[in-house]
């Protein structure tokens, strides 16, 4: 499974990365919003780990915005 993990601090994201990897699963690591939604908009993923606290909230609402709702 292709997981697109969007996560700002790089040691939680490093932990996150690592066990999904480790459980064989591809992960792209995003360590901000804007390079998150960018790569979330321009290819396929079977999941979008999205770090609830990020900065820019309103994040999830464009991702759904946009028909990213699986």
């Amino acid at each position: 499974m292709r997981r697109l993990l969007i996560e700002d601090d790089p040691s939680t994201a490093k932990l996150i990365q690592e066990a999904l990897t480790g459980s064989g699963h591809t992960v792209l690591a995003c360590g901000d919003t804007d390079s998150g939604r960018e790569r979330a908009e321009q290819e396929q993923w079977d999941v979008i780990v999205l770090d609830r606290l990020l900065p820019h909230s309103q994040l999830l609402a464009g991702l759904r915005a946009c028909g990213l709702r699986r």
